[in-house]
């Protein structure tokens, strides 16, 4: 690469890590919304494989008596994410943690959320992270999950790499992992939910084979 191309490739980079966060932008907002409507006393907000990019920040500033616990197994990423969350600092409080054990965590949480951590789990792993996060919410509390799930086809998974592609200039550093990995589809991200006890249950958001999944626990389910 000469140095006029990779003079040029850092605009088109820029450009498409704009489009991408603006475009998560959108269901974050609509999670944090949906939830703060319904549920506006929470107290305690847990994001699990939170990494640097978590969900939290949004959370806390829609939920203003909640106290968030940001939850991963990297400390590395939790340096990361102290920086973005300093603002919260006084609310937050960080845990490693792997989301294949929620064990550890606090409970019963209000919110549990996740985003783009579970298309590493095996369909039997997701089930087990469903069942263990529905376990340690609270009546009424809410389940948050924005993440990248497998085509129903190859072709289908063509045609959306090649839309993201035209649309989004280039991906994030880290992004084309996701098309050589197979997450779970959305049909085995509902059915997981359903077996773990969640009847209330949508898909609010999805672009190309991105979801925010949302699950409530019932009122009188404990």
């Amino acid at each position: 690469m000469t140095i006029d191309q990779s003079r040029d490739l850092l605009p088109r980079q820029r450009v498409g890590q704009e489009v991408h966060h603006s475009l998560l932008d959108l269901p974050r907002a609509i999670a944090a919304e949906i939830v703060a409507a319904d549920r506006p006393g929470s107290r305690l907000v847990i994001d699990i494989g939170s990494g640097p990019d978590t969900l939290l920040d949004r959370f806390l500033a829609a939920l203003p008596d909640a106290r968030g616990v940001w939850a991963d197994v990297s400390s590395a990423m939790a340096a990361l994410a102290r920086d973005r969350l300093a603002s919260y600092a006084p609310r937050v409080d960080f845990q490693l943690a792997d989301m294949t054990d929620l064990r550890g965590l606090p409970y019963p949480a209000d919110v549990i959320t996740s985003s783009h951590a579970s298309h590493h789990l095996s369909p039997r792993q997701l089930r087990q992270f469903y069942a263990e996060a529905h376990a340690r919410l609270a009546p009424g509390g809410w389940l948050v999950n924005l993440d990248h799930t497998c085509s129903v086809s190859a072709e289908w998974g063509r045609r959306f790499r090649a839309a993201r592609t035209a649309l989004i200039p280039l991906a994030p550093a880290g992004q084309a992992s996701h098309d050589t990995a197979t997450p779970p589809t959305a049909a085995e991200h509902l059915g997981a939910l359903r077996a773990a006890g969640f009847t209330d249950l949508d898909v609010p958001w999805l672009v190309f084979p991105t979801c925010l999944f949302m699950a409530r626990r019932g009122e009188h389910d404990g």
